[in-house]
């Protein structure tokens, strides 16, 4: 059981199936963001972290459903669009299970990553500080620290 990431060309005319991280980013022209615990031997979507790549490069990627033979396509002719995402989530779901219903092919880190993925897009992302700090150490979280407790 593999994960079958395919890459199009500039125009989005050809696709291809790199076998490596180098032949992949030599194709986009720029580094990928490897999974934490790649799996080599489960194929280059086993290596790459699709959905963060797609997102720190800005491109696009298209899910494949339960009839395609292929997992993922990163489309570089397009732009990342956030809003496509909730409908691409149960492809992409089961995209990385595969035939596993309890253990997805992915380590159990980078099947966490996906899941903080995609709650991003759920939830919109940010944090319950209101200056954005996640320690929660921010001016408005920790009032009687700041300022004698009046918010100054």
């Amino acid at each position: 059981m593999k994960i079958k990431l395919l890459v199009s060309e500039a125009n989005g005319k050809y696709l291809y199936e790199p076998k490596t991280v180098a032949e992949l980013e030599h194709i986009l022209g720029a580094p990928v963001v490897l999974l934490k615990k790649p799996i080599y031997a489960l194929g280059l979507g086993c290596v790459i972290n699709v959905f963060r790549t797609v997102q720190a490069l800005n491109i696009g990627l298209e899910v494949g459903t339960e009839k395609d033979d292929w997992s993922f396509i990163i489309r570089p002719e397009n732009n990342f669009n956030p809003s496509m995402w909730r409908a691409f989530e149960d492809n992409a779901w089961r995209q990385i299970r595969k035939s596993h219903v309890d253990y997805p092919l992915w380590s159990q880190i980078d099947y966490e990553d996906a899941v903080a993925f995609f709650e991003e897009f759920r939830f919109g992302g940010g944090w319950p500080s209101k200056t954005g700090n996640p320690s929660g150490c921010g001016r408005y979280n920790n009032l009687s620290q700041v300022g004698g407790g009046n918010g100054n």
